[in-house]
């Protein structure tokens, strides 16, 4: 059962390398027409907003308090994020997966949690100048889904389940409002 996980899992993994590679280059390329180019600086706008999916989420990178803010909702609800409730890992050339953990219970001796996280991808800092309306943005959320048990738990419920959205979104230079 292990070894179907896992092959499950490598499976999702491969999928999401292609995408990374494809949001990269969708990113980087907006706006470099141009025949000669200096050395390229990269940044993060001030805000994203993604939808699909029935998720919405919106994440600034540095928000109030100089610190990372995300928010999440779907039909189960809306969950505040801020500080180091948000992971963030950088992906160099391709931008950042940012995270969160949406619950996280005790289930008799074991435990079930449930993360979600997306991939952003990194903007050229003269393709954010060059504009003041948003950057539209394609990429792929990847929620998670976990279940470690211990006798009270039966076989068929222990495992991980990976599930993926695609989702569609802008990014924006200037602060917007919130959902």
């Amino acid at each position: 059962m292990k070894k179907h996980i896992f092959q499950k899992i490598n499976r999702k993994i491969a999928i999401l390398v292609s995408a990374f590679f494809v949001v990269s280059l969708t990113a980087v390329s907006i706006g470099s027409s141009s025949t000669t180019q200096s050395v390229t600086s990269f940044v993060d706008p001030y805000q994203y907003k993604l939808t699909g999916h029935g998720i919405n989420v919106v994440y600034t990178p540095m928000g109030p308090g100089a610190v990372p803010n995300l928010i999440y909702k779907d039909r189960a609800g809306t969950k505040h994020f801020i500080g180091k409730n948000i992971s963030i890992v950088s992906v160099e050339n391709l931008g950042n997966v940012v995270g969160v953990t949406l619950d996280s219970k005790l289930v008799g001796v074991g435990w079930s949690k449930t993360s979600f996280a997306f991939i952003l991808p990194v903007f050229n800092h003269e393709d954010l100048n060059r504009t003041r309306t948003p950057i539209p943005i394609h990429t792929i959320g990847i929620k998670t889904n976990y279940k470690e048990g211990g006798a009270t738990l039966p076989v068929h419920q222990i495992g991980t389940s990976i599930d993926t959205y695609n989702l569609k979104g802008t990014a924006y230079k200037h602060r917007i409002n919130p959902l």
